[in-house]
């Protein structure tokens, strides 16, 4: 199971490789759960990542608009990214979810055919009215994508992932997309109670984190490079 760590700059992205971090992602929480940055601050980071580490990067919580979103993510493509991450932020039905995912991908793969496109549904989504996570699996597929995600909408809530969704549906939801070939992700305001229990259940192949890294376990702090180490000791055991 691979550690997934989001960082909002250079700093932070030097702390997640010096923690032992499998996967240095880039996000702003600024601006949501899956924040998209600056290009300037993506290529700055990219420089610092060594090439044996993925660098992961986020283009949003995305709204319905295809066209906008296949320029955002070629835009990522081009800054150097081994994945690109889009959460699916507005009332989609399927099929235009599926619609929307293959323009990413058909911007993306030119640049990069190696590149891996992460599609995110929500834990929380039935509070918005938006996707529920169970049909993210068919849309990745279906779209050309690779990676099946689940996040929370919501920040500093005090609800993580389990609030919102069971292990048994968390469970369903990997297996569906493992069954299609797909990789699973799952992040959402993880504790470390919360990573124990992902990695004895082998929920997912790879686990986002981003607050408890933190210093003080706060998503507006800093990333500390002791705390990545203890969660990939976690994983590791």
């Amino acid at each position: 199971m691979k550690l997934l760590v989001s960082a909002i700059d250079c700093s932070e992205a030097r702390s997640c490789i010096a923690g032992g971090a499998d996967i240095v992602d880039v996000k702003n929480p600024k601006e949501g759960s899956l924040g998209g940055h600056s290009p300037e601050v993506i290529k700055s980071i990219r420089k610092i990542v060594p090439k044996s580490l993925i660098l992961s990067a986020t283009v949003g919580d995305v709204p319905n608009k295809p066209g906008l979103v296949a320029q955002a993510a070629l835009g990522l493509a081009v800054s150097g990214v081994d994945y690109v991450k889009i959460g699916l932020c507005d009332h989609f039905t399927v099929s235009e979810a599926i619609y929307l995912v293959r323009l990413l991908v058909q911007a993306v793969k030119p640049v990069n055919k190696k590149i891996k496109v992460a599609v995110c549904g929500y834990a929380d989504a039935v509070l918005k009215g938006y996707l529920e996570p169970q049909h993210i699996p068919r849309i990745v597929k279906e779209a050309g994508a690779q990676v099946a995600m689940i996040d929370t909408l919501s920040k500093g809530s005090g609800k993580g992932l389990f609030s919102f969704l069971s292990e048994n549906e968390l469970l369903s939801f990997s297996r569906q997309s493992h069954r299609l070939g797909l990789q699973v992700a799952l992040a959402g305001s993880l504790n470390e109670e919360d990573v124990v229990r992902i990695r004895d259940k082998k929920l997912c192949d790879l686990i986002g984190v981003r607050t408890l890294a933190c210093r003080g376990g706060k998503r507006s702090s800093t990333i500390l490079a002791p705390r990545v180490k203890e969660i990939k000791k976690l994983l590791s055991h």
